[in-house]
């Protein structure tokens, strides 16, 4: 989640990563707070703890769209409004 575009709605954003989580059934492991959109950061987390999934509030905290390069390692799920985008292997486009 971004602060810079959570702002005030932070603790709203929060929780709806939870319940989303929780309605996914999904394991929640924490809430990342970035104040951008680090894809380095986020890539590096997803590989060490081996995520199944990144949930995000919405596009806008993705720059509006599901990076490819997360998508090679990890499924991106967006809340509002809810869309999986589920991850791939990029050998498989060849």
């Amino acid at each position: 989640m971004r602060t810079d575009l959570a702002g005030p709605s932070r603790p709203h954003c929060e929780s709806l990563i939870r319940t989303a989580a929780l309605d996914l059934d999904y394991e929640l492991l924490g809430t990342l707070v970035l104040t951008a959109t680090p894809l380095t950061r986020l890539r590096f987390l997803a590989t060490e703890l081996g995520v199944d999934a990144v949930l995000c509030p919405t596009f806008a905290h993705l720059e509006g769209q599901a990076p490819a390069e997360l998508l090679t390692l990890t499924d991106v799920i967006v809340i509002d409004p809810l869309i999986t985008y589920c991850r791939w292997d990029p050998q498989l486009l060849d």
